[in-house]
Formats: structure tokens, C-alpha cells, sequence
């Protein structure tokens, strides 16, 4: 699955204006860039769960959380995917 890209544009009668995770840009008529400001991206949550990870199995941080923990998040991702393929609700509970 690709990335997930999210925008906003503003298109008035003296140009556009075009908002992005990490930039605002203002837009001429022509489509020629006026101004602009960036900035950097800030690291994702999955990249700092990853790092959190990779440092437990390194053994520099502690484990808090364990597998059993994770069940209902996991059962309700499951149901999910089960109530479209079955066209209705299922229960996460159905799921453990």
C-alpha cells in the first residue's frame, strides 16, 4: 500500500494556495510557485514504535506491554475485515 498523501488546495480569482504535511505554497494563476514555506517532516509514530521495539529486543528498554494486551486491538481488525467479506456486524468478541 502506498503512502497516504493528504492536500488541501484553495483555488481563488488571484491564484491557489496548496497545503501539504510539510509545506504551504502560494500559486499564481499560471501555476507558478509565488511563495513558499517548508518544513521538516516530524518522524512518524510507527518509526518510533519500530525504534521503541528494536531497543526492547536490544534489551535498553523495558517491555511494558505483551501480546495478551494486544488481543482486542488485533480481534477488532479481524472483525472488521470478516463484516465486509460478510456483508454485517461481527462481534470482535466472535474474534477471540
Amino acid at each position: 500500500m502506498a503512502p497516504k498523501t493528504e492536500f488541501l488546495r484553495v483555488v481563488g480569482t488571484a491564484g491557489s494556495v496548496v497545503l501539504t504535511k510539510a509545506s504551504v505554497q502560494r500559486l499564481a494563476l499560471d501555476g507558478r510557485v509565488v511563495e513558499e514555506l517548508t518544513r521538516p517532516y516530524a518522524p512518524s509514530v510507527a518509526t518510533a514504535q519500530i525504534d521503541y521495539f528494536c531497543r526492547v529486543l536490544d534489551g535498553e528498554r523495558t517491555n511494558v506491554s505483551g501480546p495478551e494486551q494486544h488481543l482486542a486491538h488485533a480481534a477488532f481488525i479481524a472483525s472488521c475485515y470478516a463484516s465486509r467479506t460478510a456483508g454485517r456486524y461481527i462481534d470482535p468478541k466472535e474474534m477471540l
